[in-house]
């Protein structure tokens, strides 16, 4: 073959290398950052089942906690879609609060390698200061973590990959917050564990994260929660304890075979009297806090150590309780 042939022909060959390169190459924005689009290995956030219910975060009523809240919704396998929309939504007159800015809306949602990708217009980059832009980022990641399929989100605006916003930075992946609400605080090595107290209107039930000690047994870390409920949260916190005050925590055991986690409470926890919402958020408080520690599935409640039928309320409590189904759940 021809010498020039040859050179012809390896440089026609560089040449289709150079711009197959370019073509999947990721693009640039003005900032400098990525610019991330769907490719071969992404795909819609499609879940495996239809969901009828979904599990979203709002701010509280005075803007201070996230609240997790149950949501009825048609049956889909874009449940995940669904609920970013709805936190993007807001909250409507719940006596809750929104964290997305007005008029943010949902461009996209895709799933690639657990990544989900949240696609946000530019409202979103509305957001001014830095604990509201923690709050928001955290009640999309809340949000969208909450399905087994995401382990991580990255956020985008208009398609884009942001540095930051307002020196909150966003140009990596977030993954789910250790805890959701602190007062106090959590030293770095510790087990984290959440007890739920009530707002003021008596409508919620709030996580708060605390810390123990890392190679704390589940017996003890029974006692450790019960005792964060039954002291109740700071005075200043905003947050009402849901078991009657004067009540003592008297014992608690576990028995690992059965994953059920006993507590023995004095009579002072009837000491409300009766009211249904009192009771509601006594028995939901102590089952959702004790039933979110890893190897609790069962609790049984007794006062003076003894087993009773039945609170002034008629809450039967003569048998182990599981976890309620749902948490704050509101039918719009």
């Amino acid at each position: 073959m021809d010498i020039r042939l040859k050179v012809i022909i390896v440089l026609l060959l560089m040449a289709t290398f150079l711009v197959s390169c370019g073509q999947n190459s990721p693009k640039k924005n003005n900032e400098g950052s990525e610019e991330t689009s769907t490719s071969i290995d992404s795909r819609p956030l499609i879940l495996n089942n239809e969901k009828d219910t979904v599990l979203v975060y709002f701010a509280s009523e005075n803007g201070k906690y996230l609240i997790p809240i149950t949501l009825p919704i048609k049956p889909t396998k874009e449940a995940a879609k669904v609920s970013v929309e709805k936190v993007l939504a807001g909250p409507g007159d719940w006596l809750l609060s929104s964290t997305i800015p007005e008029d943010t809306k949902l461009k996209d949602i895709y799933i690639k390698r657990n990544i989900a990708y949240i696609d946000l217009t530019s409202h979103f980059k509305n957001l001014e200061e830095y604990e509201d832009i923690e709050m928001a980022i955290n009640s999309l990641v809340l949000t969208v973590t909450e399905f087994q399929e995401v382990e991580t989100v990255q956020f985008l605006v208009e398609g884009r990959i942001v540095e930051e916003i307002n020196g909150f930075e966003l140009d990596k992946p977030f993954k789910r917050p250790a805890y959701i609400n602190a007062l106090n605080n959590i030293n770095e090595g510790d087990k984290l564990l959440h007890v739920y107290f009530s707002d003021p209107n008596a409508l919620y039930l709030i996580p708060v994260g605390f810390g123990v000690n890392k190679n704390s047994t589940i017996s003890q870390m029974v006692d450790s929660a019960m005792q964060e409920l039954v002291k109740g949260p700071p005075l200043n916190s905003d947050l009402v304890k849901t078991i009657w005050s004067g009540t003592r925590l008297l014992g608690v055991s576990y028995d690992s075979e059965n994953r059920l986690a006993t507590i023995n409470l004095s009579k002072e926890v009837r000491g409300y009297g009766g009211g249904a919402a009192a009771e509601v958020l006594l028995v939901k408080s102590i089952l959702v806090t004790l039933t979110s520690i890893d190897g609790v599935d069962w609790v049984q409640i007794l006062i003076e150590g003894e087993k009773t039928d039945y609170l002034p309320e008629g809450t039967d409590i003569s048998k182990p309780l599981a976890r309620p189904e749902y948490i704050n759940f509101v039918n719009p």
